[in-house]
């Protein structure tokens, strides 16, 4: 049971991964005129630092 939870949360982290590195390219690419924008950036660095994180502790257990 332990093991499926750590695969499971594991899987999530490398979505969520993926997903702000494309959340940020596309924001990159697209420019930023707005303080929206900047906003999403934000967060999508900060969901970045988390989930990399994660990962590192993952693979160092």
């Amino acid at each position: 049971m332990g093991s499926w939870l750590a695969m499971k949360t594991n899987k999530y982290q490398i979505a969520m991964t993926t997903l702000a590195i494309i959340g940020l390219i596309i924001t990159f690419f697209t420019g930023l005129e707005s303080l929206g924008k900047l906003i999403i950036k934000i967060l999508l660095v900060i969901i970045l630092i988390v989930s990399v994180t994660g990962l590192i502790k993952d693979f160092s257990k």
